[in-house]
């Protein structure tokens, strides 16, 4: 089984031990957008990857485009992100344990929006900043 292990902050380890989708059954696509992201890298990175490598640490996981592409390939069995930034490891969580729950969410934030997109955004955006949560980080990176 493979295993996706979640590291909210270098500095406050917290882990989480969770079974990783299966992404070998299906195309999966990159669900946060992230500035910084290695996923048009990922297909360089990979070749200097062993064929038998366990565990991939991801240091700066940000969109996790490398443990995504090493999963897709088979190239990996378990996986351990990093990443300082706590909203979006908090995401990733949320991903893996509550995906209808924030998908629902992010449906609701993207439908309220229409005919009033860039206050409506900056009103999100503001929210998040205030209050955190993951319901809302998704929007605010797009």
């Amino acid at each position: 089984m493979r295993h996706l292990r979640l590291v909210p902050c270098a500095r406050e380890t917290v882990s989480y031990e969770l079974p990783a989708i299966d992404v070998l059954q299906r195309r999966v696509p990159h669900p946060v957008p992230y500035q910084g992201s290695k996923r048009l890298l990922a297909r360089y990175i990979l070749p200097f990857f062993p064929n038998d490598l366990e565990l991939l640490v991801e240091p700066f996981a940000g969109s996790a485009a490398v443990s995504i592409a090493a999963a897709s390939q088979g190239k990996c069995t378990r996986f351990l992100l990093n990443d300082i930034n706590k909203p979006l490891m908090a995401l990733w969580h949320d991903i893996v344990h509550r995906p209808r729950a924030l998908a629902d969410a992010y449906e609701t934030l993207w439908h309220a929006q229409t005919g009033d997109e860039g206050r409506y955004y900056v009103r999100v955006r503001e929210q998040f900043n205030r209050a955190g949560g993951t319901d809302n980080l998704p929007y605010a990176l797009t």
